[in-house]
């Protein structure tokens, strides 16, 4: 093959490739929580902006923090009187201090984009992607599990598949401690302590701090999953 025809074929070849990554990854949101003291949850986000292709959306001003309880899966609550102001087409980050969390309770924060109006704004598929808007905490002098389920080892990281009641969620835990790992697919549940933060194509991951053997309501029945459906629960 002479030397033109092999940069003819190369551009032939990538230039749809650099296409389809370029439509993917129109814009993405990641959140995560910290705890600034022990009394306090801050939730943190951060939205991707691509500059080559710019999310657009003039009616999208800002973003709304949201909260419900875990446990009882309640129905969320605005935490902010005022959307948290976005520029259009530029990157956004903000963060919002939680004083108001009550102890021994794990909750959800939801991170939304919305008008003037609170109504939420969806930029889609190619808008946002991975658009993860959830993170999961409790306060530290008073901690409850951030997530309660079953443990599947998936080699470089265990998978919790959560109980049925509650809103529990579906995490990985990298570098899981054997104290841990022995209880992947034996259908012992587990209660997960410490930080879940979302923004990755793998999902949500869980920096755990302690764990404990917990229990579902209603009991769930041991799962027998592939790998694919697995990875499911967590994109």
């Amino acid at each position: 093959m002479s030397v033109s025809l092999r940069s003819a074929v190369a551009v032939l070849v990538s230039v749809p490739l650099v296409m389809i990554a370029h439509i993917a990854r129109a814009g993405s949101l990641s959140t995560w929580a910290t705890h600034p003291d022990a009394a306090t949850i801050t939730v943190h986000w951060n939205f991707y902006e691509d500059p080559m292709d710019p999310s657009g959306h003039p009616e999208w001003v800002g973003f709304d923090v949201l909260r419900r309880s875990t446990a009882d899966c309640s129905y969320f609550t605005r935490l902010n009187d005022q959307p948290f102001p976005r520029v259009l087409d530029q990157p956004a980050t903000g963060s919002y201090d939680d004083a108001t969390a009550e102890t021994f309770k794990s909750y959800e924060y939801r991170v939304v984009l919305v008008d003037a109006a609170h109504n939420p704004v969806t930029l889609g598929y190619t808008g946002c992607e991975p658009c993860l808007q959830s993170t999961w905490a409790s306060r530290t002098d008073g901690p409850a599990p951030a997530t309660i389920g079953t443990l599947q080892d998936g080699g470089w990281a265990l998978y919790l598949v959560p109980c049925d009641h509650g809103c529990w969620s579906a995490v990985y835990i990298e570098n899981a401690p054997d104290a841990l790992r022995q209880y992947a697919g034996t259908g012992a549940v587990v209660g997960l302590y410490g930080v879940i933060s979302c923004g990755s194509v793998e999902g949500c991951s869980l920096a755990l701090d302690h764990f404990d053997i917990n229990a579902c309501d209603p009991p769930l029945p041991v799962r027998s999953t592939t790998w694919g459906g697995l990875k499911q629960l967590y994109r």
